[in-house]
């Protein structure tokens, strides 16, 4: 009986311990209506500038279905003097996402949805949602849908700063235990 009850207490103390106790969210919001965001004339991006009323009123990605955020930093050779740094990022959910997005019937062409990332009330940055069987590369934010995680892609080859690596949104997610960090190279 003894065994029973210490079993019971270790194991409600290591639920109660491993839950979100961070008062913190991060949801991940539909724009209702398309915001351009590339100058044709200069062929340069216009910033992504959109605000709360801009979104819809539901998150598309809830705070309770984000499990994780990962951000892996690796270095790749590309050729005898050149490597390159490459930072991929992605959240691993409770949902399917991957059918979350086709329900949205999105073109394979263009980018057919806008998203925000929404962090405490907060728009940290946006993007484009991507059809898993595009292959069009916008010159922003991407995220592309998996069975139960999505790919956050930027190309830095456009010339901007990578958004995604906003310190309050990491700190969130820290605050939370769902954040993330691989690193795969000795530094220089």
């Amino acid at each position: 009986m003894k065994l029973f009850l210490v079993l019971i207490i270790c194991l409600g103390y290591g639920v109660t311990f491993g839950q979100n106790q961070s008062n913190c969210r991060v949801d991940i919001y539909l724009v209702k209506k398309y915001i351009n965001c590339w100058d044709t004339a200069t062929k340069k991006i216009i910033p992504f500038k959109v605000t709360l009323e801009d979104l819809q009123d539901t998150a598309f990605i809830k705070n309770e279905e984000i499990i994780s955020y990962t951000f892996k930093k690796f270095r790749n050779k590309v050729s005898t003097h050149k490597k390159i740094t490459a930072r991929l990022h992605s959240i691993q959910t409770t949902v399917s996402l991957n059918q979350r997005i086709d329900s949205l019937h999105l073109s394979l062409f263009g980018c057919a949805r806008q998203f925000a990332i929404v962090c405490d009330g907060e728009i940290i940055y946006g993007g484009c949602l991507n059809n898993h069987l595009s292959s069009w590369i916008p010159p922003t934010v991407i995220l592309t849908g998996r069975e139960n995680s999505a790919s956050l892609a930027f190309y830095l080859s456009t010339g901007n700063i990578d958004p995604r690596e906003d310190k309050k949104l990491f700190d969130c997610l820290k605050s939370s235990n769902r954040f993330k960090f691989l690193k795969k190279y000795k530094e220089d």
